[in-house]
């Protein structure tokens, strides 16, 4: 039981981490004001170097990408160019030889028809506190529980997220994704 409700817990922080908005919980990475913007409407190698441009112009590293399994599986199957021999965008779990972390916790974007997300960033500017990792509380007394003969279990963690330098990251939010 302790193994499933740490696991709901560490979903709900990377979720907070990824799109927090701030009212009751952390503001994320994509609801931080201050982030770079780009494009992957129609993903080219063009369009993923301009998107490292970013990042650079601005003097930061970028260290990763990260975003949904249909938006990875839209750069699997995008040639970096017609020439024989090219690659694809994202091969190998890389994408611009950078690691690209794939997660349900990234969204879609909201619309008709729904369009895939992706973040290139420094994700060592993520600050991510925890005061209190993991606690569960048992309390066999709860009012509504305990009248029925069951036990109320509650797990929580306090942590906080913070954005240190927000120009680090590039966020799309323009990926076709069937």
């Amino acid at each position: 039981l302790r193994d499933d409700l740490a696991f709901g817990i560490a979903q709900a922080i990377d979720s907070a981490l990824i799109l927090g908005g701030g009212t009751n919980e952390p503001k994320g990475i994509l609801s931080t004001t201050g982030i770079q913007t780009g494009s992957l409407a129609t993903p080219t190698w063009a369009e993923v170097l301009a998107l490292l441009g970013k990042i650079e112009a601005v003097n930061a590293t970028a260290n990763g990408w990260l975003t949904s399994p249909k938006v990875a599986e839209k750069l699997r199957g995008v040639l970096k160019s017609a020439s024989a021999g090219a690659g694809y965008l994202l091969e190998g779990g890389r994408m611009a030889d950078l690691p690209v972390g794939v997660t349900n916790q990234v969204p879609n974007k909201a619309g008709t028809p729904a369009k895939g997300r992706a973040i290139l960033g420094d994700f060592s500017q993520v600050l991510l506190g925890i005061w209190s990792e993991l606690d569960i509380l048992v309390n066999p007394f709860a009012e509504g529980a305990y009248s029925k003969g069951n036990v109320l279990v509650r797990a929580m963690a306090t942590v906080d997220i913070a954005v240190r330098h927000p120009e680090a990251f590039v966020a799309v939010d323009d990926v076709a994704i069937a």
